[in-house]
């Protein structure tokens, strides 16, 4: 016997249904009931095809609108990403400037430091020499003299009375005139 194949949509259930109420099998009450249900059967079929293309539609929206929220929040997540790229670009580069101001900090203290009257230039350089064996111990510009085998002042004063324990260089002189 063959059997009839299996309908797959409402529409074919129902047609299906309307094709078995019309069979002589059924009793009379067995067939109006049947006949009653099939209006009924049909508007819910309907409704549940109404809803869910309602429902397609709605989640189409909501697609729609997820799609454009993500492409949204991607943007501003590629806008944060540059933002704290050019963020951290800036910090390498200050933290460079800082590293380097650092340096020359430094490498100026180390100049000012006092240093041992031994490393002192003996060629006849003017330099800033700390004499604490001196009436008013302070700092002096003097200069070493190979000829008298001493440290001098500036203006060749002959003092044998400067002994400096340290020195310094000079500044440099002042790049514009006053």
């Amino acid at each position: 016997m063959n059997q009839p194949e299996k309908p797959k949509t409402a529409e074919e259930r129902i047609a299906r249904a309307i094709e078995l109420a019309d069979d002589d099998c059924w009793t009379p009450d067995e067939h109006s009931v049947v006949r009653a249900l099939l209006p009924a059967l049909a508007n819910d079929a309907k409704q549940a095809r109404e809803e869910t293309a309602k429902w397609r539609d709605e989640a189409k929206g909501f697609v729609w609108f997820l799609l454009c929220h993500l492409t949204e929040a991607k943007d501003f997540q590629a806008f944060a990403l540059k933002g704290i790229e050019e963020t951290a670009q800036e910090r390498d580069r200050a933290i460079e400037r800082a590293e380097k101001a650092e340096q020359e900090r430094d490498r100026l203290a180390a100049e000012r430091e006092w240093r041992p009257i031994e490393t002192a230039p003996k060629d006849g350089t003017p330099i800033l020499c700390w004499c604490p064996n001196i009436v008013t111990p302070g700092a002096r510009i003097l200069a070493y003299s190979e000829h008298y085998e001493c440290w001098m002042r500036a203006f060749n004063y002959i003092s044998s009375s400067y002994e400096p324990t340290r020195w310094q260089p000079l500044p440099a002189a002042p790049k514009e005139p006053m």
